[in-house]
């Protein structure tokens, strides 16, 4: 019940006007582009924009976004800055977990969850279509496994981060 309030609570605070502004930075309307192109040409191997491949950032963003737009049926501002939102979410939960895990109270484990919620970069880089908060939210995930698998001496997590 708790993770379910936390996963709440973030979308509703990050995602509230979520596709209400046209998108700010250029590279925000890039980054859409790039999905939209995907699910256009049916190609999702290597990301093009106007015909050229870009191979300068991991692909995950663009196929999460094309995957919500085959989802959705809309190609909207909102829909691409899902991404990001799904992506924050993820982080709050992975915050609550890993805190869990090491056996902080549950209490506490939640606290934290909720102060990485309401951080400032957290909630501004949850509500714009960029790669950084899922490229946060990985890594995050990643040195949590690592920490996790090593305090623990478990091969699963260890080869998961």
């Amino acid at each position: 019940l708790l993770v379910l309030l936390l996963a709440t609570w973030t979308l509703f605070l990050n995602g509230v006007g979520l596709g209400r502004l046209e998108f700010i930075r250029h590279t925000e309307a890039d980054r859409s582009l790039i999905a939209w192109e995907m699910v256009e040409r049916g190609e999702y191997l290597v990301p093009e924009l106007l015909a050229s491949p870009i191979l300068t950032k991991p692909p995950l963003y663009y196929w999460s976004a094309a995957a919500l737009f085959n989802i959705t049926g809309s190609t909207s501002e909102g829909v691409a800055r899902s991404v990001s939102l799904l992506a924050s979410v993820l982080m709050v939960l992975t915050q609550y977990l890993f805190f869990r895990l090491s056996s902080f109270s549950r209490p506490l484990s939640a606290l934290s969850a909720l102060m990485l919620s309401t951080s400032l970069l957290v909630f501004i880089l949850s509500t714009v279509a960029e790669i950084d908060m899922l490229f946060g939210s990985f890594c995050l995930l990643g040195l949590y496994f690592g920490y996790y698998g090593t305090y623990r001496v478990a091969w699963f997590p260890i080869l998961m981060s």
